[in-house]
């Protein structure tokens, strides 16, 4: 299970230079990155969970959120500075120019909602967007381990059929919102910025890739088979062709349809995941012994509330796209680590209090 483990950290790593790459406008990718986070965050919650009954709380709205907050603690800090951080150059701007009481009492109800986590709620681009924008994700991923204790007994219950009912009604409701939505755009003239946080933003439909990953975990354990290197090597090889040819699709598309930024990646991140979890292929146990790339995986949370602030800010010195992506990578990992060490000696403190007091 360690292997696995580790060839799991270079997807985390991969999703995540996936969306860095989207961000300095080098590579269309940012979709794919997003749905392999969120599968194989419920890929992961299946690993972790599926022999652990007592460690699930029971289901109640107190339980649930305590459980879900569990869960984004350690990266909820880091979302705060950085929060409180763009906020004060965004509203230093805002007096500065002498902003309208409005704009100003909007962009407090935006950090409000940032604070609480609540962004990727609000169906607007300027509040699913709003102050460090990639932090919507954190938003989003709260809300699939809010529901986690009341949807993942049905995966416990280890029948394969209960569970490919669940990722079917999962992957379904996705469909079904994803052709009535087209419908809306067609015949009722709704917006590219609400239909994207429709399918790409909001919670309930994101729920979808995470109960994907939940199931993908149960088949990926309950398989039990042994699976030659060379059949793997082929496979690993095929996803990843398959997974280029989508990034050129989506480079050339307009992403004027809602398929094509959530539904449309799905399949290959299932794949990829589980592909890569079984650590029998070339490409998996190679890159699984980079010691840099499984570090990028392990850090891939944290990075990943930084990296567009560094974009910015290098932005604001480079103007050439390739020369800002290699900066404002090597700012994000170097701001990554000096967070990490901060983190655990504070961490650290507190816990050495603690055990004092105890002593006492």
């Amino acid at each position: 299970m360690k292997q696995r483990i580790i060839s799991l950290q270079i997807i985390r790593a991969a999703a995540f230079i996936m969306i860095f790459l989207s961000h300095v406008e080098l590579l269309g990718t940012g979709p794919a990155g997003v749905s392999l986070f969120l599968v194989l965050s419920g890929f992961c919650m299946t690993l972790a969970y599926l022999d652990r009954p007592e460690r699930i709380p029971t289901p109640s709205l107190k339980n649930n959120l305590r459980f879900a907050y569990g869960k984004v603690k350690k990266l909820y800090p880091l979302h705060l500075i950085t929060l409180f951080f763009v906020a004060a150059v965004l509203f230093a701007g805002l007096l500065k120019r002498r902003a309208s009481p409005g704009e100003l009492a909007e962009n407090l109800a935006y950090f409000t909602a940032n604070a609480f986590l609540l962004q990727s709620w609000i169906p607007l681009r300027n509040g699913y967007f709003s102050f460090n924008a990639v932090s919507w994700y954190l938003s989003t991923a709260l809300f699939s381990y809010f529901v986690f204790p009341r949807v993942f007994p049905l995966v416990q219950k280890k029948r394969p059929r209960t569970i490919a009912l669940l990722a079917a009604v999962g992957i379904g409701c996705m469909v079904f919102a994803a052709i009535a939505l087209g419908i809306g755009q067609k015949y009722f003239g709704w917006s590219r910025a609400f239909l994207k946080w429709a399918v790409y933003i909001f919670p309930c439909y994101r729920a979808g890739d995470f109960i994907t990953g939940l199931a993908l975990g149960y088949a990926f354990l309950a398989s039990g088979k042994k699976h030659s290197g060379v059949s793997c090597t082929a496979a690993e090889v095929l996803v990843i062709v398959m997974l280029a040819a989508q990034v050129y699709t989506y480079s050339r598309n307009d992403h004027a349809t809602n398929w094509i930024l959530t539904l449309f990646w799905l399949p290959t991140s299932c794949a990829l995941i589980y592909i890569f979890a079984l650590s029998s292929g070339l490409l998996s146990k190679t890159l699984s012994k980079s010691r840099l790339l499984v570090w990028i995986g392990d850090i891939s949370g944290e990075a990943f509330l930084i990296h567009q602030i560094c974009i910015k800010a290098t932005e604001a010195v480079l103007k050439n796209k390739i020369l800002v992506g290699a900066a404002a990578f090597v700012l994000t990992l170097l701001c990554t680590v000096i967070w990490r060490f901060m983190y655990n000696k504070v961490s650290k403190s507190g816990l050495a209090r603690k055990s004092d007091a105890l002593r006492r």
